[in-house]
């Protein structure tokens, strides 16, 4: 059975797996800061760049327990 998330986390994923960068990035407050690969993406203007970057350079799949 899959884990119940929260429904900003759900949007989120919904958004990111459709390359929706747009509505992933409105998961974000404005000063959030994402830790991915040992970089720091910090505010919005470079999440955005992170989401993009991610959407280009990686397939990926998740699996929720």
């Amino acid at each position: 059975m899959a884990a119940e998330l929260p429904n900003v986390i759900r949007r989120y994923e919904v958004a990111h797996d459709s390359h929706d960068v747009d509505g992933a990035l409105a998961a974000f407050a404005a000063d959030a800061t994402v830790s991915d690969d040992g970089q720091q993406w910090v505010g919005t203007t470079e999440i955005r760049t992170w989401l993009n970057k991610t959407n280009r350079e990686f397939t990926f799949t998740r699996t929720l327990s």
